[in-house]
C-alpha cells in the first residue's frame, strides 16, 4: 500500500479532525468528548481502507457498512448530552437508535452486507442512511429551538456544544437535500461529488473548531 494513494481531500480534512480532536479533548471531564477522537480515528482508518481496496478492485462497501453502526452511537450519544441539559433525552435518543438498527437490518438482508451502498461512497440512496440524515437533523434544529429559549447567556463564538451541532446540521440536512434533487443531475455530472466533499469539509472544519473551543474552555476553568 503507497501512502501517496490514501492521500485525498477527505482523508487529509479528517486526519486535521482526528489530530484536533486528540489534542484538544484529551483533558476532557465529560467521557464522550474524551472518546469522540476513537470514533474519528474509525472513520480515518474505514475511509483509507476503503481507498486502498478501490485502487486494488475489490468490494469497498463493507468498511463503510462496519462505521455506519459507530456513525450512529456516537453521534446520537453526543446528542443525549446536549438534550440532557433541557429534558430526559434518554428515550429520544433510544427510540432513533432503534429506528436506525431496523434500518440497518432492512437494508443488510435487501442487499447483502457486502453490496450494501450508502452516502459515503457517493451511490443511491439507502433506507438506514437517509433515515440517519433526517434524524440527525431533526435532533440538530431540536437543538437550536432549547438553544433559543435558554435563558442562560451563551457566547456562540466559542460554544463547542454548537459548532459541533453547527456541523452536523451541514453535513446531514445538506445530504438529504442532495439526495432527493440527485435524480435532477446528468448522470456524467460531477457535481453531486463536489458537493458531497464541500459537505464534508463543513463537518470537520466546524468540528475541529468545536474541538478548540471545548480546549480553550476547559483550559480556562483550569486556570
Amino acid at each position: 500500500m503507497q501512502i501517496k494513494e490514501l492521500i485525498t481531500p477527505n482523508t487529509v480534512i479528517e486526519m486535521v479532525c482526528f489530530l484536533t480532536g486528540l489534542i484538544c479533548l484529551l483533558n476532557s471531564k465529560i467521557r464522550i468528548w474524551k472518546l469522540f477522537p476513537i470514533y474519528l480515528f474509525v472513520n480515518c482508518i474505514t475511509e483509507m481502507y476503503a481507498i486502498h481496496l478501490r485502487k486494488h478492485h475489490y468490494d469497498n462497501q463493507w468498511p463503510y457498512n462496519i462505521s455506519i453502526i459507530f456513525e450512529a452511537t456516537f453521534i446520537s450519544i453526543m446528542f443525549l448530552q446536549f438534550f440532557n441539559k433541557y429534558f430526559k433525552g434518554k428515550l429520544f435518543i433510544i427510540g432513533g437508535l432503534a429506528l436506525l438498527l431496523i434500518a440497518y437490518g432492512y437494508d443488510v438482508k435487501a442487499h447483502d452486507f457486502l453490496l450494501f451502498k450508502n452516502i459515503t461512497n457517493d451511490t443511491l440512496n439507502e433506507t438506514a442512511n437517509d433515515l440517519m440524515s433526517v434524524l440527525f437533523s431533526i435532533y440538530s434544529l431540536s437543538y437550536f429551538y432549547l438553544l433559543l429559549k435558554d435563558e442562560q447567556y451563551i457566547n456562540l463564538k466559542y460554544s463547542s456544544d454548537f459548532w459541533w451541532v453547527v456541523g452536523v446540521l451541514f453535513f446531514y440536512f445538506g445530504s438529504t437535500t442532495l439526495n432527493l434533487f440527485r435524480s435532477e443531475f446528468k448522470s456524467e455530472s460531477e457535481l453531486p461529488n463536489y458537493i458531497t466533499l464541500i459537505l464534508i469539509w463543513m463537518i470537520y472544519g466546524s468540528w475541529s473548531y468545536s474541538f478548540i473551543c471545548k480546549k480553550w474552555l476547559t483550559t480556562k476553568s483550569l486556570s
